[in-house]
């Protein structure tokens, strides 16, 4: 039992009673170790007791972070009698009850569920635990701050910051996207290094960014000014990047290495060839950070 919570993407439990609440503290307590969260935990509300109502069970489901099914599983006596010794499903035999609809309901529910698939901060988790992803992966973000789903699987970008020293993933596509809604679009190509340089006027004062292209040597090729949209998905890399908004920035580099397959981008082999390249660049833009 203790497995399936562990591999499960979805939990649901019947409960009778309000008290029967706390009898759920172990399954949601496997759940997380597991790398589960209570958004994949809900209850299904099974003959409730007279004196339990709906609203009552629901409040004290809310109080512990489950979620609860809309609809309530009531025992319905025809279903053993027009079922009993026959062939067929409840689906088949009873369209219109109350288990049916409940049923219905269920699947439906876990249709969309599995649609949307695990929550990523939940499959990252499970990732690591499972020891699927290299041990330095820990020390890297692996959700792209553009669409927040896991980048490592993926084409992809190294990213890191100074002085903030934060380390990211962002995908080559939503990076791609990123510079051609600007006009940086035709100005950087793939295999060349980006550098990002935040607070060119001041603390505070104009929201703009540098774009420097460099060659791997750390030859500087060209420059660009920037004025990014606040909405835009500049303020969710700026703020992934440095910690800050747009209109918060203080003086800082953003170095987005050259994209490489997802097999690639999380090895020692790769990021010991950023360092090199950061290191080069880094004497010729901004010594002092």
């Amino acid at each position: 039992a203790v497995a399936s919570l562990h591999a499960a993407d979805l939990v649901l439990t019947p409960v009778r009673e309000a008290a029967g609440l706390a009898a759920l503290s172990q399954i949601r307590r496997e759940l997380k170790i597991g790398g589960g969260n209570d958004q994949m935990l809900w209850l299904i509300p099974a003959l409730l007791e007279p004196v339990t109502s709906l609203e009552f069970l629901r409040f004290a489901a809310q109080e512990r972070g489950c979620q609860v099914l809309n609809d309530i599983f009531c025992q319905d006596e025809r279903l053993s009698q027009r079922t009993k010794g026959q062939g067929g499903t409840v689906l088949t035999r009873m369209p219109q009850g109350p288990v049916h609809r409940l049923l219905v309901q269920m699947a439906q529910l876990v249709l969309n569920r599995y649609k949307d698939g695990p929550d990523t901060a939940c499959r990252l988790q499970r990732l690591r635990q499972d020891k699927i992803l290299p041990s330095s992966a820990r020390r890297i973000e692996l959700i792209c701050p553009l669409c927040q789903r896991l980048a490592h699987a993926q084409a992809a970008h190294y990213c890191e910051s100074l002085p903030q020293r934060n380390r990211w993933l962002v995908h080559a596509a939503c990076m791609a996207d990123l510079l051609w809604a600007t006009a940086a679009g035709p100005f950087w190509q793939t295999g060349q290094v980006a550098i990002l340089r935040t607070g060119v006027e001041g603390v505070g004062l104009v929201p703009q960014l540098r774009l420097l292209v460099a060659e791997d040597d750390g030859l500087l090729l060209e420059s660009l000014l920037l004025d990014p949209a606040p909405g835009s998905g500049w303020q969710n890399l700026l703020r992934h990047a440095t910690n800050r908004t747009l209109a918060e920035q203080q003086p800082a580099l953003v170095f987005v290495y050259p994209a490489v397959s997802g097999i690639r981008v999380l090895s020692s082999k790769w990021r010991s060839c950023c360092a090199g390249l950061r290191k080069r660049l880094r004497s010729r833009l901004a010594p002092e950070l």
